[in-house]
């Protein structure tokens, strides 16, 4: 059989299951100039007519090599004589690194995917295949193995994430040799591929990986099957830390979400729930094995307050029941406070007084005092899913959204306004007044809590 056909039979099945190319769409494909693009970029051109997709490709001009110029003209002349479009764009990236303080590998990743993503986005129905193939993948389950993972890095590269998809996953890189000289393919070779101390990457496949298949001939092969048991069992868990994250909520620049998510989830997936609320706060954090297990370990303990810093800049903080993420002092936010004092504090943008007292006549309540009983702690939060009110001598119960649009509160400051929460409920809300069911006896000892405007109104 010839090694197209070998490839076609490992990169259909692979492309069906994950949708790889869109029948009437656009597959942007990647090209360095390397063995492995090429290939891509051939068998990509060869089938195209197969799947019903148009083809186009792109090269992005590192500037960390001295022969990168050369290697952007190479690229240029293949697509030409194949009749692709070609996009092309000149990064300093060295620079970059040194702006951004980052490693030039990890910079030139960033920048070249932010441009792949930025050119896809000129069609619709556009994926962006890049040439990772079976013998990249077996080196990153080992690099992610040496340095200490879980289900989803042991996974190795995932086939598609996003419009980003990676058609030669289950291609050994020695049948992409093969194509190269059965179809007389010229590439260019990145000559620090062959250095086996540049990275850790070519010192596992220079040194370790040659060692392995000694062991075990068909290593590639068994890591390809491994990779997808191990994604397979990863997606189970992510699902069910999907519905275990249904009450994750956004507020003023931060991220809450009950404990209980948590807590009343294994371990393998309260992890992950972490890890999607610190995605819904910021993308961009990864948070290491060791950082998760730490905030795990401030939603299990049985002290109700600390907190924890992270990446970035974020901040993990449990008060109470809840847990927030947010990036202190960078947008107005109403920070979830125990109202565990006595006296006048200021919190966002409130003044927020808490005294001993006792409950007033219930005909005499208005919306910026509010009476709660005693002996249950008391949180100050912003609104979150699921909030309900009901009012005193007013019928019914409604979500908190609908009283603020009632309230003609503007959506930009409704995270704003003050939630009172007792018993993990709503008990009061600003500008509303005190929930009908925790209110106590009319003379009874109480808690009474004023809240006033410090600067602005809220509605405003």
């Amino acid at each position: 059989m010839s090694a197209e056909k070998q490839i076609l039979a490992r990169v259909a099945p692979l492309a069906e299951e994950y949708g790889m190319f869109p029948q009437g769409g656009t597959v942007l494909c990647c090209v360095s100039g390397g063995a492995d693009s090429m290939c891509l970029l051939h068998f990509l051109h060869n089938f195209a007519p197969h799947w019903g997709f148009t083809l186009r490709a792109c090269h992005m001009d590192h500037v960390t090599q001295p022969n990168s110029a050369a290697d952007a003209q190479f690229v240029a002349q293949q697509c030409e004589a194949l009749g692709v479009p070609l996009d092309t764009c000149r990064v300093d990236v060295p620079q970059w690194a040194k702006e951004h303080q980052m490693g030039t590998e990890e910079a030139g990743r960033n920048v070249r995917y932010r441009w792949f993503e930025e050119l896809a986005r000129q069609w619709d129905n556009c994926v962006i295949a890049t040439a990772h193939n079976a013998d990249d993948n077996a080196e990153t389950m080992l690099l992610h193995l040496v340095r200490g993972a879980g289900l989803s890095g042991l996974g190795g590269i995932p086939p598609r994430r996003g419009a980003l998809v990676r058609p030669l996953l289950h291609v050994p890189r020695a049948l992409i040799t093969e194509y190269l000289e059965e179809k007389h393919i010229p590439h260019v070779e990145d000559v620090t591929n062959a250095d086996p101390n540049y990275t850790p990457r070519n010192l596992l496949r220079h040194e370790v990986l040659p060692l392995l298949r000694s062991i075990n001939p068909n290593l590639t092969d068994t890591l390809i099957s491994s990779a997808t048991s191990l994604r397979q069992d990863s997606a189970y868990l992510t699902a069910k830390a999907d519905a275990a994250a249904q009450e994750i909520s956004m507020a003023a620049g931060s991220v809450m979400l009950p404990i209980t998510c948590i807590t009343d989830s294994p371990a393998a997936i309260g992890a992950r729930v972490v890890q999607m609320a610190a995605d819904k706060l910021s993308g961009e954090v990864v948070l290491t094995a060791q950082q998760r297990r730490a905030v795990l370990d401030l939603c299990y303990r049985p002290n109700p307050s600390g907190h924890l810093d992270l990446p970035g800049g974020m901040v993990a903080q449990r008060v109470y029941s809840m847990l927030v993420f947010h990036y202190p002092g960078k947008v107005e936010i109403l920070p979830p406070t125990p109202l565990d004092f006595e006296g006048t504090r200021e919190i966002g943008p409130w003044l927020v007084t808490v005294e001993e007292g006792v409950c007033p006549p219930h005909t005499a309540l208005d919306e910026s005092h509010f009476y709660l009983k005693k002996g249950s702690p008391i949180l100050l939060r912003p609104r979150k899913t699921g909030d309900t009110l009901a009012l005193p001598h007013r019928e019914g119960t409604k979500s908190l959204k609908k009283w603020l649009i009632e309230l003609r509160v503007p959506e930009a400051r409704r995270d704003l306004v003050p939630v009172l929460e007792q018993n993990d409920a709503c008990a009061g809300v600003y500008g509303l007044g005190t929930h009908r069911d925790v209110l106590p006896m009319p003379g009874e000892p109480c808690v009474t809590i004023t809240i006033q405007e410090k600067e602005r109104n809220v509605s405003q």
